[in-house]
């Protein structure tokens, strides 16, 4: 489209094929923005439910464990153990684009 307008319609003096071709130029810029943002909010979307989901096994996985674990092990290691592991997991998942 760019030749066209270059080549065709700036030589020739045609304003109506210069219109046409730079709305034809905004409106595929236009189309491009609609479906990157929809990309980022669906990938957003999807990688912020498995970390929810990954949060909620973690969570039933806990509970399920025995009293005789808890007991045998700083409850410090297992929370650091948990935020380093899902931490490193959410560095991947995308986060949500700021408001």
């Amino acid at each position: 489209m760019l030749r066209a307008i270059i080549d065709d319609s700036l030589p020739n003096g045609d304003l109506r094929l210069l219109a046409l071709l730079a709305g034809s130029l905004i409106a595929l810029a236009c189309f491009g923005t609609v479906i990157g943002a929809l990309q980022v909010a669906v990938t957003s979307r999807v990688g912020q439910a498995i970390m929810h989901d990954l949060r909620v096994r973690v969570y039933a996985h806990l509970q399920s464990l025995s009293l005789g674990f808890f007991t045998t092990t700083r409850t410090g290691e297992v929370q650091s153990r948990i935020a380093s592991d899902i931490g490193g997991l959410q560095a991947l998942a995308p986060t949500p684009p700021a408001s």
